[in-house]
Order: structure tokens, then C-alpha cells, then sequence
């Protein structure tokens, strides 16, 4: 973990006078990436027989964000089809982002052999969508927190730039069981629907966050205050989860009906409320795949340092320390 995370709230020997709803629901995900995700670089075979690698022989990287291609904006996949056809062996100029860095990058399509259309050997990715868990609401702006971990390209590894984000009502349809180097998962069903459940405003690595639709707002679990970094210690916590359907339940962090269901933490579980002490102290992140029964968390207060909720407005004394 990092140190730098501790907070003055540490040293000040103070906490802040805030609650939070923890939440445990089950939630679609579904994002739209800034610009197109480059996921993958290939080869095409031309009329002639030969290999050619346009994109990669001119410097294209996977975990690049093509924004633009001849000064026109890029949103979704089919974009570069179009632009690449339009324009076939014409050189086209190619506006990147890279690491936080603009580049710019030409590139000559060239004709595959196989079905006459102009390529540049990149395989690129538009959208992501998948299932995890809410971690809290904040009662009084009704932002959310969910997951505990960003969302990155499952090819690239790189933590996705979104445009736009929602999050979708989801029930449980099955849980694949988690052994020794096989992650397990929740299967998770939703729907498009034109009324989410709410927005995604950010996609850190510390977690998705955004506002809950008004009218969607879910109040059925009473606020609890939270624990920060130092409170937090070995012992007995609980996890809100869901595992069934649409159903959050409450399990001990070692509870053996839990463990038979899951065989440990599944992916999906991300996000999962960690409770001790009548305090929401943090969120289930990751498995350690050769032991599914063990992971990682973070901390509450790592969370809640990426949205707007300000602590340090909220501070009284802690007695006796």
C-alpha cells in the first residue's frame, strides 16, 4: 500500500463526523472509452502474397487511444473502417494518446488479399461491459463508489480513458466457484435500458465513481460511519455481497457458507463493503489466485479521496487519544 495514502486525519489524532450507505449490490457496468482503445497489432497479407504490419512498422503501441485520423473525431470502431475505405492507400495522419502524450502518427492502409478491404493491422476495442459490485452511497449528494479498482483492457492492461459510463440494475444468474489457479465468477445479468441506474463520472485506480439516478436512489440500508486508514485492524469483519439473484447479504469474512457457494472471492465481488467494528472501513479488490480464500482491499478512506465528499469539513476530536 502506499504511504503517502495516510491522511492528516492520522496524525491529527481526528476523524470526520461522516456516514455512508454501504451498498453490496450487484451492478452492470458498461462504459464507452475516450476515442478507440488499440488492443492489438496485426499482420495482412496483400494481393502479392506478402506480409504487411502498416500500424506497428510506423510505431503504434497496444494501449494506445486513437482520438482523431485526418483532423475528424473518433468515437467507435467502425470510425476507422470507414475514414481507412474512404481514403484507401492515401497516407492518413493519426492523432494519439499515449501515456498522458499527444502524438501524431501517418500511416498507409494497404489492401488485404482476403476480403479487398484497406487495412492497417490494428485490432481495437470501442466498449466495455461486465459486472461488479457497488461499494457505498453518499446519502447526501447521492454519488456512488464501486469496484475498489479501476477498469483496464483485459488485452492491453491499461486503464481505460472513458467518455461516458453507466451503471446498470443487475441480478445474479450463477457463481462459477473459485479454486487454485482458476478465478471463479459471478455471472451477472442485465439490461439496456434508456433510465440507468446512474452515471459513471470516473474511472480510477482506485475505483468507478459517478451519481445514482434521482429517482433510482436505493435508501434501504441505514448510513454507518466509516473507519480511516488507522483504525482499521486485524480481527473479525464482514463483507455486504451478492451472490444470489438481487439479493445483498452480510457474511463474516470467514464464513463457511460463503466459502462453499464461492470458493473464495470471485471476480465480480469487487467492490464488496468491509465492515468492522459498526464501521464501513474498506472494499474487497482482488483474489490471490493460488489461494482464492484471500485478497486484497482498500481502504474506505482511499475511496472517498476521489470523489467530492469533503472529510476535512467534517472533523471532531477523538477523545482520549
Amino acid at each position: 500500500m502506499q504511504p503517502s495514502r495516510c491522511s492528516i486525519f492520522c496524525r491529527s489524532k481526528a476523524i470526520p463526523d461522516k456516514k455512508i450507505i454501504p451498498s453490496g449490490e450487484a451492478i452492470g457496468v458498461k462504459i464507452q472509452t475516450k476515442g478507440v482503445l488499440v488492443v492489438g497489432l496485426s499482420s495482412i497479407t496483400t494481393a502479392d502474397g506478402k506480409k504487411h504490419s502498416p500500424a506497428a512498422d510506423v510505431g503504434f503501441e497496444i494501449g494506445d487511444t486513437i482520438l482523431e485520423i485526418n483532423s475528424k473525431k473518433i468515437e467507435k470502431e467502425r470510425d476507422i473502417t470507414i475514414i481507412v475505405n474512404e481514403n484507401k492507400e492515401s497516407s492518413l495522419n493519426f492523432l494519439i494518446e499515449r501515456e498522458g502524450k499527444l502524438l501524431k502518427i501517418d500511416v498507409k492502409p494497404v489492401q488485404s488479399m482476403e476480403d479487398s478491404i484497406y487495412r492497417i493491422g490494428l485490432w481495437v476495442r470501442d466498449n466495455i461491459a461486465g459486472v461488479g459490485t457497488m461499494t457505498f452511497i453518499d446519502p447526501e449528494t447521492k454519488s456512488f463508489g464501486a469496484l475498489g479498482h479501476g477498469i483496464t483492457d483485459i488485452d492491453s492492461g491499461v486503464l481505460v480513458d472513458i467518455s461516458k459510463g453507466t451503471i446498470l440494475k443487475s441480478k445474479v444468474a450463477s457463481v462459477q466457484k473459485a479454486r487454485k489457479t482458476v478465478p471463479g465468477e459471478i455471472v451477472g445479468i442485465f439490461y439496456e435500458t434508456d433510465d440507468p441506474y446512474g452515471n459513471i463520472s470516473k474511472n480510477t485506480n482506485f475505483g468507478i465513481y459517478g451519481n445514482l439516478n434521482y429517482k433510482n436512489r436505493n435508501n434501504s440500508r441505514s448510513p454507518m460511519p466509516i473507519a480511516l486508514n488507522y483504525q482499521v485492524k486485524e480481527g473479525p469483519a464482514k463483507i455486504l455481497s451478492t451472490i444470489d439473484d438481487n439479493k445483498v447479504e452480510e457474511f463474516d469474512i470467514t464464513d463457511e457458507r460463503l466459502l462453499e457457494l464461492t470458493g473464495g472471492i470471485v471476480q465480480g465481488m469487487s467492490g464488496s463493503p468491509i465492515i468492522q467494528d459498526g464501521k464501513v472501513v474498506g472494499a474487497v479488490t482482488h483474489v490471490l489466485v493460488n489461494d482464492p480464500t484471500r485478497g486484497y482491499g482498500i481502504f474506505i478512506e482511499w475511496m472517498l479521496n476521489e470523489t467530492d465528499i469533503q472529510l476535512e469539513s467534517s472533523l471532531k476530536a477523538v477523545s482520549g487519544q
